[in-house]
C-alpha cells in the first residue's frame, strides 16, 4: 500500500458489548480529519449475544477493499473472537483483548503486540458503568495507534451516541479518556 496513513482493524465479541459502535465512532473520528474511511459491520441475528464484529480502514486515499485479509489491529472482547480472529492479525499487530472477559489459556502467536486490558473493572471503577468497556478499549487502541487524534475521537463521539442516550457522552468521553491515559501509563513503566 502506497498510503503514508493507512490502519486496518477488526474489532469483535458478542452483541451488546458495543463493537459496532466503537468502529463506527473511530471511523468519525477519522473523517473529521479528513480521511476515507470504511466501516464493515456483521452481526448474528440475537439481540444479544451474538457475535458482532466489524472492520474499519482508515486512509489518506481511496481503500481498494473494506474487509482487510490481515488487519495490522484488533479489539477483541469475547473468547470466540479470540479464537476466530486472532489467527489473521498481521505479524508483529496490536491485539487489544478484555481480560475481564476473555478466557486466556495458550495463544498461539507470539509474534503479537498483546495487551490485556481489565476494561469492565476499569469502566466500573473510573466511570462507574461497565458497559463503557468498549470505550475505554477504543481509547487504549487509539492511544496505541496514533491512528486518529485523541480530541477527534472525543468529538465524535455526540455523532454516534443516538439521541436517546445523549446523557451518556460525558461518561463515554471520560471512558475513552481512561483507556487512553492506561496506554500511556503503561508504556511509561
Amino acid at each position: 500500500m502506497s498510503s503514508k496513513y493507512y490502519f486496518d482493524f477488526v474489532f469483535s465479541g458478542f452483541g451488546g458489548q458495543g463493537i459496532l459502535i466503537a468502529g463506527n465512532l473511530l471511523c468519525y473520528a477519522a473523517i473529521l480529519e479528513n480521511r476515507e474511511v470504511t466501516f464493515f459491520p456483521s452481526y448474528g441475528v440475537e439481540m444479544r449475544g451474538g457475535a458482532a464484529n466489524c472492520y474499519v480502514v482508515l486512509s489518506d486515499s481511496q481503500i481498494g477493499s473494506p474487509i482487510p485479509s490481515h488487519p495490522m489491529a484488533s479489539i477483541i472482547m469475547s473468547t470466540p473472537a479470540l479464537n476466530k480472529f486472532l489467527p489473521i492479525i498481521k505479524n508483529n499487530g496490536i491485539v487489544i483483548i478484555n481480560s475481564d472477559i476473555v478466557s486466556i489459556k495458550d495463544l498461539q502467536r507470539e509474534d503479537l503486540n498483546i495487551s490485556l486490558i481489565p476494561a469492565n473493572k476499569l469502566s466500573s471503577e473510573v466511570i462507574g458503568n461497565e458497559r463503557l468497556a468498549n470505550m475505554v478499549m477504543l481509547g487504549y487502541l487509539v492511544a496505541a495507534t496514533k491512528c486518529v487524534c485523541l480530541e477527534s475521537l472525543v468529538n465524535s463521539i455526540s455523532e454516534v451516541v443516538s439521541e436517546k442516550h445523549k446523557k451518556m457522552i460525558p461518561l463515554n468521553e471520560k471512558a475513552v479518556l481512561a483507556g487512553y491515559e492506561l496506554f500511556q501509563k503503561n508504556s511509561r513503566g
